[in-house]
C-alpha cells in the first residue's frame, strides 16, 4: 500500500501490520532459500528493494568512526 503526502516527499510503501507480514515472507524465503530457486532469490530482491528488513538481518550504525 502506497501512501503520499503533499507536503512532505516521505513516501511509505506498506502499513505496520503489512510490514510485518512482509517481514516473515522474507525469514520464510531465506529459511528455504535452497528449496524455491531463482523464484526465491528475485522475490527476495523484490522485498529488500521495497525496504523490507528480515528479523535476521544485522544491525548496523548510523554512523562511521
Amino acid at each position: 500500500m502506497r501512501t503520499e503526502n503533499n507536503k512532505e516527499q516521505d513516501v511509505r510503501f506498506f502499513s505496520a501490520e503489512f510490514s510485518d507480514d512482509m517481514r516473515h515472507l522474507l525469514d520464510g524465503l531465506i529459511e528455504h532459500r535452497g528449496d524455491l530457486g531463482q523464484l526465491g532469490e528475485d522475490l527476495e530482491q523484490l522485498l529488500r528493494i521495497a525496504g523490507v528488513k528480515a528479523s535476521i538481518d544485522p544491525i548496523l550504525p548510523n554512523y562511521y568512526h
